[in-house]
């Protein structure tokens, strides 16, 4: 079966139910994936999201200090 990648995802195509030429219409179901793709991409971006979610935590926080320091730094006398 036909394979394509995403993201660093390998999508594995379990079944085709168009081919060239055949009309088709919005929704129309065109392929079938694999489960194991659907679990790989749902776990690949599962991560993604966890790792967002730790970087603007990470970034909140840097955000937060840097303006605790910088009021403390203006109220330091020169």
């Amino acid at each position: 079966m036909p394979e394509f990648t995403v993201n660093a995802v390998t999508m594995t195509v379990e079944e085709v139910y168009a081919s060239s030429g055949d009309t088709v219409s919005k929704g129309d179901a065109l392929f079938k994936l694999t489960d194991e793709s659907m679990e790989a991409a749902k776990s690949y971006y599962e991560d993604a999201i966890s790792d967002a979610e730790n970087t603007l935590k990470t970034a909140e926080a840097n955000l937060a200090s840097g303006k605790l320091l910088r009021r403390a730094q203006s109220r330091t006398p020169i």
